[in-house]
């Protein structure tokens, strides 16, 4: 299959040399990365180890986009809206674009640029850190899931012969949350914190308990319910086993703008729709932002 990596970085590198295996993949990056990956092909450290020979650009061009080319946007959420405008003539009737970001409501925003191709929406558990360009780490072992749409299944094909575990989840929109959740704890404790997920473990577990608590609430009046005790066992257990930097740590040492508005921020957002009181994630809201603008 012909696929485009929208947005290598991290993820996106990884995504591109794991598929590249049986498939023609194109990266879509920043000049420096694609550069070195031209020059002297994709370095990869970690879980999976080796020099990659994958094709690099920095834009796409019309003739890249042929026949059901699928599409992975791996860009960070606030950058999806203008990654699309970008190749809005481009796309076909055909094109199946794949959403990996974090947080809630990207999906809403792609599809007021593009309604003329497939949309699917998707969450990954793998891990990747941007080491320097042409460089990257990976922490693979874990599925990816897809919403149960239309050409969901080739995507799952096309992710399953390369050996990356996917899955279609019938209750997808549960599981964004348990990601959301997920995220809401773990991405801006380890950009406070300076710790990587592992190391976050016995320490702040009354913030932990705090945040989780209030997205449960938000959740519920979603029509999502999860269990707090179940919820936790899997944070925790998750939070051991990535033994990753976060992307919100990873953004706010490389001082970057983080994805905060669409994880805690979006639960602040609902929680005034419902008007439910959620004071410690929207002062972890606050100390993010503050963090971003080097106060």
């Amino acid at each position: 299959m012909d696929i485009i990596i929208l947005g290598a970085g991290a993820i996106g590198s990884l995504f591109g040399v794991m598929l590249s295996k049986n498939n023609d993949v194109l990266l879509i990056a920043r000049e420096k990365h694609v550069d070195l990956i031209n020059k002297q092909g994709l370095v990869v450290e970690g879980e999976l180890q080796g020099c990659f020979r994958v094709k690099a650009k920095t834009k796409i061009e019309k003739e890249d986009i042929k026949e059901n080319t699928l599409i992975i946007v791996t860009t960070k959420a606030y950058d999806v809206k203008k990654s699309l405008e970008e190749i809005k003539g481009l796309v076909r009737k055909d094109t199946i674009i794949l959403l990996l970001q974090n947080g809630l409501g990207v999906k809403e925003e792609a599809k007021n640029v593009l309604d003329n191709c497939k949309l699917i929406s998707g969450i990954t558990y793998i891990g990747g850190i941007f080491l320097e360009p042409g460089k990257v780490k990976a922490n693979i072992g874990f599925p990816t899931f897809l919403e149960n749409v239309e050409r969901s299944d080739v995507v799952k094909n096309v992710f399953n012969n390369s050996k990356l575990d996917c899955k279609i989840r019938e209750d997808f929109k549960k599981e964004m949350w348990k990601k959301l959740l997920l995220n809401a704890v773990l991405n801006p404790l380890g950009a406070i914190t300076k710790l990587n997920n592992n190391e976050l473990k016995g320490k702040l577990d009354y913030v932990k308990e705090a945040i989780v608590e209030e997205c449960i609430l938000v959740a519920r009046k979603e029509g999502i319910k999860l269990d707090k005790k179940r919820f936790l066992e899997l944070l925790y257990d998750v939070a051991e086993k990535s033994r990753n930097k976060a992307s919100m740590l990873q953004d706010v040492l490389k001082h970057k703008k983080t994805e905060i508005n669409y994880i805690n921020g979006a639960v602040v957002k609902l929680a005034a729709k419902y008007r439910i009181k959620v004071p410690i994630n929207k002062a972890i809201v606050e100390i993010i932002k503050n963090i971003e603008k080097g106060d």
